[in-house]
């Protein structure tokens, strides 16, 4: 019910971030699951309780969920993701020093995987150029801080720290449904 709630409305139920279910535990990789449209991180549940229950899974990684209004457009979600876990990893590890923490794992479903993929993507200026023209772009006479903002939502390189992506019925080519009244 909340992946329905957060998609038709605006407003958050819960805060778009990445959780923990459990302490942090240093030495662990972290694995994040990243839900797709019209869910929630219960989605994960039983994915979660199977790979826990296996004691050399459990000893090696820790679990953590992207929560994100799947309603708001994709690009604006992938950089809520990249943005969450840089928080997260300078809140949990401010010097650096867990090495665990630099071999995470990112799990997408559905609309979670394209977020996840510009976790570990070098766009360069392509995504800019796909809806500006480099001329274009140049005459809109941006301020700094416009052309910052831009930037944010229209270039991405990957985070150091995502090792490994998984992608789970991720529509890499766009998806048959968008031409329907979901869209």
């Amino acid at each position: 019910r909340l992946g329905m709630l957060q998609f038709l409305s605006a407003e958050e139920r819960i805060p778009t971030d990445v959780y923990l279910t459990q302490p942090y535990r240093p030495g662990r990789i972290p694995v994040v699951f990243v839900h797709g449209t019209f869910s929630s991180p219960v989605w994960w549940a039983e994915m979660a309780n199977a790979l826990g229950s296996d004691p050399v899974v459990r000893r090696r990684y820790q679990f953590w969920y992207f929560i994100y209004n799947s309603g708001n457009p994709a690009i604006y979600s992938a950089v809520e993701l990249r943005e969450a876990l840089q928080r997260r990893l300078a809140e949990l590890d401010p010097k650096g020093a867990d090495a665990a923490l630099r071999e995470m794992v990112v799990v997408g479903h559905s609309q979670g995987g394209l977020l996840t993929k510009l976790t570990a993507t070098n766009t360069g200026d392509r995504l800019l150029h796909a809806m500006l023209t480099p001329e274009q772009l140049a005459s809109l006479d941006l301020e700094p801080e416009e052309q910052q903002f831009v930037r944010r939502y229209g270039v991405f390189e990957a985070l150091p720290f995502v090792r490994r992506v998984v992608f789970i019925c991720t529509p890499h080519r766009g998806s048959y449904v968008a031409n329907r009244f979901v869209q």
